[in-house]
Parts: structure tokens; C-alpha cells; sequence
């Protein structure tokens, strides 16, 4: 499986990352499913997992299943999640910062993690990065060595939102490029959701590593209309189908990172394998593709 460096870090990611998020959909109880899961995504030479405490039992499955291989993976977790049930979703302060991540090395059977990113904030939740106290906090531990880098993750939205999906990533995106105190970003990003397309080279250009999602989800319905009216599918080779050209069509972007997929289905993760190992599209195709989704519509936003 390809490698690629996560923007100036010293990290080496796979180009297929696991999102652990779907584990919350498991029951406490649903231990061996999890263990398969992540225990295959290591065995296939993925290294990249990314998971956060808003993820109900999902890094307590890490912990559970994978912490004995702690030094084959590259593990990512997020903070500022508001775990008391009451209030807001994300708290923006210094005691969430602290509270999440003792939580994270205790669930998870680490004494460090190696990025935390802090969780879906909107412009204008994060004070200057000079004087925020979420940021200040993250900058602190990571001068004591228990994370090694500091991210940002965009949240989506919900599906009735102007925003949604991409759109959030964006605005946000074009907000805190302008820190200069993160190592990653995570954005939505892919053939049908290509808005943030320049917004990844840009983030590269400034040495920030990108990890993107949304690459084969389908965040409304209409997506296999997409397929049809750009006439996608006579561009898919064989032994490929509409997923797994989703998936090498991202791969094709030279200054994206790592995607991180989610599932809680073997079968889907070793389809995600293969269609990654297969590599990204042939040139050729991967420009008409552009070009036919430009036609219709479907394109990337300016800066």
C-alpha cells in the first residue's frame, strides 16, 4: 500500500487510513467484531487510525483489541468533546482538552498519542491562536511529548443544512488556514464532493498534512444519479465498480495525504484495500472524469 507524509510531520501514513467512528455502532459486547476489523486493517498494511471520544466505545475497542501492536500505528484521536451528556456537543476550553485526552490514553493503553485534533469547530469558536486556551493546551502537551502533533477536524453538518457536507469544511478551512499552529487538517473531500479540492493543495503548500473523508460516502441520495449524468461509468475499468473508482480517484490527488474510511464490515474493508492497492486512475481517465463532472456542475470551490 502506498505511503505518503502527513504534511511536515515525521509521519509516514498509508493513503487508506481506518475510521473507527462506525465502531460506536457496536455493542460493548461486540469485542471479536472489532478485533477483526482492526486487527485486518493492520494485517493489510494499513497504519493510519483515526478515531475520537465522541465515538462512543470506539477507542475503548482500540484499546481492547490492538494496544499489544501499539507500535504499528499511527493513531490520531480527537478533543473538546463534551462527554457529560449536557450542554453543547464541543466545549472549546482547557479542561475538555485535558479531560479527553486522559480518558483517550487510558481507553486506548497508551502513554502518548500521536495527533489530536480538535473536533469540528466553526470560525469563531477558537480565539486567537496566541491567546486561545484549547490551542495553548494542545501546544503544551505536545511540548511534553504526550501528542506529537496537533490537527483540526471540520465538521460536516447535518444533512438539512445549507453547509452540508462539504461547505463547512470550507469556510472553516479558509478561517484557520491562517493559524499558524497546525499540523493537520481534516476535510470532506471527493469525486462527487470535490470542494475543497484546491483547499488541500493549499493546506499542502503551507506544509499542513490533509486527511480526508466523505471519498465514498453517500451524503444524499442523488449520488448515483451523478454517476449517470456525467457518464462516469464508462470510464470505470474492469474489475472496478462505482466505489472503488471513488476510491482511486482521490488517490489521484497528488497533495492529499491519507482518506480515512469507516466500516464496520470486513467485507468492506478488504474491498477498500484492494481498490487502494490497485492505485490511483490512469491520468487520462482521471481528467475526463474532472471534466465530465465539471459539465454537470460538480467541481471544485476558489479560495
Amino acid at each position: 500500500m502506498e505511503f505518503r507524509q502527513l504534511g511536515n510531520t515525521d509521519l509516514n501514513v498509508t493513503a487508506l487510513g481506518y475510521g473507527a467512528m462506525e465502531l460506536r455502532e457496536l455493542d460493548a459486547s461486540d469485542v471479536r467484531q472489532a478485533e477483526f476489523l482492526l486487527n485486518e486493517s493492520l494485517d493489510r498494511g494499513i497504519n493510519f487510525i483515526d478515531t475520537s471520544p465522541c465515538y462512543k466505545g470506539s477507542e475503548a475497542f482500540i484499546g481492547k483489541t490492538i494496544a499489544h501492536r501499539r507500535s504499528e500505528y499511527i493513531l490520531a484521536t480527537k478533543c473538546c468533546c463534551n462527554l457529560t451528556g449536557d450542554g453543547p456537543g464541543h466545549i472549546f476550553n482547557r479542561d475538555t482538552v485535558l479531560s479527553n485526552i486522559e480518558n483517550s490514553l487510558k481507553l486506548m493503553k497508551t502513554d502518548y498519542l500521536d495527533l489530536v485534533q480538535i473536533h469540528t469547530p466553526l470560525p469563531g469558536d477558537l480565539g486567537h491562536e496566541d491567546r486561545d486556551e484549547t490551542i495553548q493546551t494542545l501546544l503544551s502537551l505536545k511540548d511534553k511529548g504526550i501528542i506529537r502533533y496537533m490537527g483540526i477536524s471540520f465538521k460536516n453538518g447535518r444533512s438539512d443544512e445549507a453547509g452540508y457536507p462539504a461547505e463547512y469544511s470550507y469556510i472553516s478551512f479558509k478561517e484557520y488556514i491562517k493559524y499558524n499552529v497546525f499540523d493537520t487538517m481534516q476535510l470532506v473531500y471527493g469525486a462527487l464532493t470535490p470542494m475543497n479540492e484546491l483547499a488541500i493543495t493549499k493546506a499542502a503548500h503551507k506544509g499542513i498534512g490533509t486527511i480526508v473523508r466523505g471519498v465514498v460516502k453517500k451524503y444524499y441520495d442523488y449520488y448515483d444519479e451523478l454517476f449517470i449524468k456525467a457518464k462516469l461509468d464508462e470510464l470505470i475499468e474492469n474489475g472496478d465498480n462505482r466505489h472503488s473508482f471513488l476510491i482511486r480517484f482521490a488517490l489521484n490527488h497528488s497533495d492529499l495525504d491519507t482518506m480515512i474510511i469507516g466500516t464496520k464490515s470486513l467485507d468492506h474493508l478488504k474491498q477498500n484495500i484492494v481498490a487502494t492497492e490497485r492505485g490511483k486512475l490512469p491520468d487520462d481517465i482521471y481528467i475526463e472524469s474532472k471534466k465530465r463532472l465539471n459539465d454537470i456542475g460538480v467541481t471544485s470551490k476558489d479560495l
